[in-house]
């Protein structure tokens, strides 16, 4: 007991030596000819004397000796070492994980490293937590209007991580660990609604990016039917992106009626600026002098629900208000019968289009 006092005494000499290391192993060697209560309050008291110096990983390895889990693990989150924390924690099975989970990732989202913090929720299986940041993060590049690309692959990347939320529900849904596991996720309105409206952003911000693909091409009237069904996400996009985009394609298509209902939606946005607003009336004015806002360029199809007339790029049928979904692929409504579905997103394009992909066109499964 002597010789173990002596040597804590000692301790306090090591950082004029930087020996942590050699006396480490001494202190370990002599700790090991005593007696087992002993032996642990010496190394909980050396854990506590590497803690306080700052050197994280010989405390760690003088706690376990000890059998001090816990202690190690508050070491680590005292140090911000959370990444060692997580593991110890996990390692372990220590019921504190799903706290200490919850304090990393908001520490990493102060440290502004929110991909480190999804990827942590999910290595986790916390789906629902890491579809949550990809949301948030998603919402935010959108905002910015610089990097639609980018906004689309954060969207995906949030509706896969609820549709891996959703299949584990499923395959939990007769095991007695369900609720456990789910957190009681399920029974929260926004968790309902997150597996409802999975794909939505992606579908906003794929549809946005296919319309301006087929302006480049000046592939005008796909573009204007792309556009069209754009008028259904505007709680994603800006309004002004939708309706700008509606106006040029539909004025390029010369399909007049989409062209004015397009640039009265523009001018009745309110926080448009008043000199954006005078330019919109005169393009309105030089236009409509010239062109009545009338006429269509699009073909009629039969809806096979009760057998009436509508436009192929109306989603929901004028005369039964049957909605049908619109193809991935070309945004045209799936009327028809012979469609192909996504094994994984469940999306889905007319049989005649899957010959030439070799992906889903939303989500990137490959086919």
């Amino acid at each position: 007991a002597a010789a173990l006092s002596l040597s804590l005494s000692l301790f306090s000499c090591c950082p004029l030596t930087l020996s942590f290391s050699f006396f480490l192993l001494l202190l370990l060697s002599l700790s090991l000819t005593h007696s087992l209560s002993r032996q642990c309050n010496f190394l909980q008291e050396l854990g506590t004397r590497f803690a306080t110096v700052g050197m994280c990983e010989q405390a760690v390895t003088v706690y376990l000796k000890a059998s001090k889990v816990k202690l190690a693990v508050d070491t680590c989150v005292q140090l911000n070492q959370w990444d060692q924390a997580v593991t110890l924690a996990k390692l372990h099975n220590l019921p504190e994980i799903n706290t200490l989970l919850a304090q990393y990732a908001s520490h990493l989202q102060d440290s502004h490293r929110f991909l480190e913090a999804i990827e942590l929720y999910r290595k986790a299986n916390h789906f629902v937590k890491s579809a949550q940041l990809l949301y948030k993060l998603a919402d935010e590049v959108t905002r910015e209007r610089r990097h639609p690309l980018r906004a689309k692959k954060l969207y995906v990347m949030a509706a896969m991580m609820m549709e891996c939320y959703r299949s584990e529900r499923k395959k939990l849904t007769s095991q007695a660990s369900t609720t456990r596991y789910l957190h009681d996720d399920v029974e929260q309105p926004e968790v309902i609604r997150m597996l409802d409206n999975a794909w939505h952003g992606a579908e906003a911000l794929h549809f946005f990016l296919m319309a301006q693909r087929h302006i480049h091409e000046y592939d005008v009237k796909s573009a204007l039917r792309v556009a069209i069904q754009l008028v259904d996400y505007e709680d994603i996009l800006p309004a002004a992106d939708i309706y700008s985009l509606l106006a040029l394609s539909s004025a390029l298509s010369k399909a007049w009626e989409y062209t004015s209902k397009s640039l009265a939606r523009l001018e009745s946005i309110e926080d448009l600026p008043k000199e954006r607003r005078q330019a919109l009336d005169e393009l309105a004015v030089k236009i409509f002098t010239r062109h009545k806002p009338q006429g269509s360029v699009f073909n009629m199809v039969t809806c096979n629900s009760c057998g009436q007339s509508m436009s192929d790029c109306q989603s929901t049928c004028p005369s039964c208000d049957t909605k049908f979904p619109l193809s991935v692929a070309t945004s045209q409504p799936l009327v028809g019968r012979h469609l192909w579905a996504c094994s994984f997103c469940r999306h889905q394009v007319h049989a005649n289009d899957v010959a030439s992909l070799t992906n889903c066109p939303l989500c990137h499964t490959i086919i």
